[in-house]
């Protein structure tokens, strides 16, 4: 049995796909993120653009949902293009051990 070690940009690029939707919005939190926002995934470049400016991290999107911390950022994250995906959540679940506001019962 042979075992492959990942390159270190797969490695990097995993991280950064873990350490954006959990740290991203905090890092950001007084001025709004970035515009245009660009993360790296597996398929490349994703970049978000707004005409109005910066993304506005006080808007409804990024609010409480309820008392668990969950806000519609918590699925719909920026580094996988606003969307949510089996391989997103299971990298966010390893990275947490299951901490995350995602995993959090209603």
């Amino acid at each position: 049995m042979t075992t492959k070690r990942k390159p270190i940009r797969t490695v990097l690029l995993a991280l950064l796909g873990v350490a954006v939707p959990i740290l991203g919005v905090g890092l950001f939190a007084g001025s709004g993120l970035p515009n245009p926002l660009t993360t790296l995934d597996g398929s490349g470049i994703l970049s978000t653009y707004s005409t109005s400016g910066p993304i506005d991290v006080t808007n409804p999107f990024f609010q409480n949902l309820g008392t668990n911390g969950r806000t519609c950022n918590s699925c719909h994250v920026s580094s996988e293009a606003w969307t949510v995906s089996p391989h997103g959540i299971r990298e966010r679940f390893d990275a947490t051990r299951g901490t995350d506001p995602i995993f959090r019962p209603v």
